[in-house]
């Protein structure tokens, strides 16, 4: 878990589910910003289904969060 990542990702200008799945993504990475949980996981993690795991994830990668 990266201290860092957590907490860029606490601060950042989201909310709702997508704010869920990039506090998924970035409790995962390592120090050096690093991350690959699964689908399954982040959907786990962040309380939505997989189908919406991957919806936010394509959106937070098209807006440059990760």
């Amino acid at each position: 878990m990266s201290v860092r990542a957590l907490g860029d990702a606490f601060y950042c200008p989201l909310a709702g589910p997508a704010k869920l799945v990039l506090l998924a993504v970035a409790d995962c990475a390592s120090d050096d910003g690093t991350a690959w949980p699964s689908v399954a996981t982040i959907a786990i993690k962040a309380s939505v289904l997989p189908r919406q795991a991957r919806r936010h994830l394509r959106a937070l990668e098209a807006d440059g969060w990760i």
